[in-house]
């Protein structure tokens, strides 16, 4: 059983594979991708989708898991492909990509606008909520890498990035006040 996120599989026994993705979390589109190419293999596969982001699903949700694994089947998910389409995952992953590249090339007025334009869509379209969730999670890694490596002005621009994407992420802050006392005693 995985959740949110898979990674590429070579089996050398018999192997059955159960995901949960929801369809709000940052590496749902992972998650599809990595079913549809089980789709090509003997391996026993089924990927639930829920109404949910980067979290755990509802105890429900790992009751209908459980029961797949006792029986092979959920009646209620049964022949229920994944509601988005190719095009649209290979859309939000090419998203994806000029996203890590703009944390190179673009400045905070660009972010800013980006961020706006993601916030106002995530209402009517799901991807942009994850996209916001990717671009916090690369925020986390980024700022985390370039204080390790005391690269201050790329943790400052990324802080910053964080902040806008992510407001009231304690782990923002904490990176942000670490920035801070590291500054100080420089």
């Amino acid at each position: 059983i995985y959740c949110g996120a898979a990674m590429p599989v070579q089996p050398t026994h018999q192997l059955s594979l159960l995901g949960f993705a929801g369809i709000k979390d940052m590496n749902y589109t992972d998650a599809v991708v990595f079913n549809r190419q089980l789709a090509g293999t003997a391996i026993p596969h089924f990927l639930i989708e829920w109404k949910g982001k980067h979290e755990f699903p509802s105890t429900q949700v790992f009751e209908d898991a459980f029961r797949w694994l006792t029986t092979g089947k959920i009646p209620k998910y049964e022949d229920k492909a994944a509601t988005i389409t190719p095009a649209k995952v290979e859309q939000e992953q090419q998203l994806k990509q000029k996203y890590l590249q703009a944390f190179e090339t673009q400045n905070l007025n660009w972010w800013k606008s980006e961020i706006i334009q993601l916030n106002s869509k995530k209402k009517t379209d799901a991807m942009y909520e994850r996209l916001l969730g990717f671009i916090s999670l690369a925020c986390y890694s980024m700022t985390k890498n370039s204080l390790h490596q005391n690269n201050l002005a790329v943790a400052e621009k990324i802080i910053a990035i964080y902040r806008l994407v992510d407001p009231g992420n304690t782990d923002c802050e904490q990176y942000a006040a670490q920035l801070k006392q590291i500054q100080n005693t420089h």
